[in-house]
């Protein structure tokens, strides 16, 4: 219903942050971690032995 925007304002609030720098840092967070998640990726961690 916020949409990313609106969450990262509504988080950065709740921190007593400046919603603007949340916005940037969140965004970061979420390019990174999708990129962790992509097909491509496929350096996957086995454990030893497997």
């Amino acid at each position: 219903m916020l949409g990313a925007r609106g969450c990262a304002a509504w988080v950065a609030q709740a921190y007593g942050d400046f919603p603007e720098a949340a916005v940037t840092r969140m965004h970061w967070v979420q390019n990174l971690v999708a990129g962790a998640f992509t097909a491509e990726n496929t350096n996957y961690w086995e454990p030893p032995g497997c």
